[in-house]
């Protein structure tokens, strides 16, 4: 099963999205990811396939840690292989839409045609 922690407010966002997606992890996730707005309002993301561990040292950066909102995913890897390209966050291609989910897209191949179309 997949988990997704979000936060907004006044406190560093990537250090308490992180703390989250610790107590939502369990054996069997194949990857972590978050993002967050940095003080630019410029989306930044991070992610990875392995341990949370590895998601903590990308993040170890001033990027992430002066953000002030954000969201992170824990994936356990039910349909799709455990790479990269299938951990979350997804992003559009200039990252000004990112988003995360839990469970399968049974219609993912007409989403997808249907924001192609859109661009």
């Amino acid at each position: 099963m997949c988990g997704i922690i979000a936060y907004i407010g006044k406190k560093q966002a990537c250090q308490i999205i992180l703390d989250g997606l610790r107590l939502l992890q369990y054996r069997g996730h194949d990857s972590f990811g978050l993002a967050v707005c940095d003080k630019n309002d410029k989306i930044q993301i991070a992610k990875t396939v392995g341990r949370l561990k590895d998601l903590q040292i990308i993040t170890h950066d001033s990027i992430f840690e002066q953000a002030h909102c954000g969201i992170g995913h824990v994936r356990w890897a039910t349909n799709g292989a455990p790479n990269y390209e299938n951990a979350h966050p997804h992003a559009s291609d200039n990252h000004s839409v990112v988003g995360v989910h839990n469970g399968i897209i049974d219609n993912y191949k007409d989403q997808k045609i249907e924001l192609q179309r859109k661009k």
